[in-house]
């Protein structure tokens, strides 16, 4: 997996206690179906985010409520929903991440109401959800309040914004004492990857992430809202009111997700 150099790790955040990610495709023309989504974070030395607790839910739903940069680096932003690493392509209701970690290893649920649900064939890729403002019946930093999220499936052929979350770098020996200015910082940028999730943090712009608050069920509590795709394929995808741009979910026909080759006969 090739490294990314100091420049390329502009518009990266922290999640504090979890790792640095970017929500990319903010733009309509940089948005991405579930297969290249994943390409393009495999590019950038990383994978679409992995979701399955609660502090990455909630900290992940925060970053998308946060206005962004595109790949020309203009300000654009936030989204209202994202691709994150999760799926159920290869068979109907076992969702995996794309390293074969089955849902069902994780304790922790986020789905929204009525999720999953499978309307049409090819709705097997699952999206993290930004619900702003407080939730009925959530606490802060819970998924569904206060700017909290929550799981849904959708067509792993739309064209959405999507997370990605960066791996560490490769290993280096010894402490970062070279002479140059620019290698020793990049060293230490490396360092910083290489460690904890709280190491990672140190020197990078923190995102504020309520703490969760503790529920008195066993699932997670999301709130009652109404389905935006409800009108597939007839004005599905409208962003939400504000400044925030409207989600293209134009369906590239010619994509398939890379479980879905898999199952074909591809390969990974």
């Amino acid at each position: 997996m090739t490294w990314v150099s100091g420049a390329a790790q502009a518009g990266w955040s922290c999640v504090p206690g979890v790792g640095l990610f970017r929500v990319r495709g903010l733009s309509p023309g940089e948005r991405a179906n579930y297969t290249a989504a994943g390409e393009r974070c495999r590019g950038d030395s990383g994978e679409l985010a992995h979701v399955l607790s609660e502090v990455r839910t909630a900290g992940l739903a925060a970053l998308m409520g946060e206005k962004g940069r595109d790949d020309k680096n203009r300000t654009v932003g936030p989204a209202s929903r994202a691709y994150v690493d999760l799926a159920d392509t290869a068979k109907e209701g076992l969702f995996v991440t794309s390293a074969d970690e089955p849902l069902d290893c994780f304790p922790f649920r986020a789905w929204a109401p009525g999720e999953p649900r499978h309307r049409l064939p090819d709705d097997d890729c699952v999206v993290l959800q930004r619900r702003p403002g407080p939730g009925a019946g959530a606490g802060a930093g819970a998924p569904g309040g206060g700017g909290g999220g929550a799981w849904a499936v959708t067509d792993c052929r739309r064209k959405l914004p999507f997370i990605c979350e960066l791996y560490p770098g490769p290993g280096s020996g010894g402490d970062c004492d070279q002479e140059d200015e620019d290698a020793r910082e990049a060293c230490l940028s490396l360092r910083r990857l290489q460690g904890s999730p709280e190491d990672r943090c140190e020197g990078w712009d923190i995102l504020a992430v309520p703490p969760a608050q503790p529920t008195t069920t066993a699932a997670p509590i999301t709130p009652e809202y109404h389905d935006e795709d409800e009108q597939y394929g007839e004005g599905a995808g409208q962003g939400e009111q504000g400044d925030e741009e409207d989600e293209d979910d134009t369906v590239d026909a010619g994509r398939v997700s890379k479980r879905s080759a898999a199952a074909l006969g591809g390969g990974r």
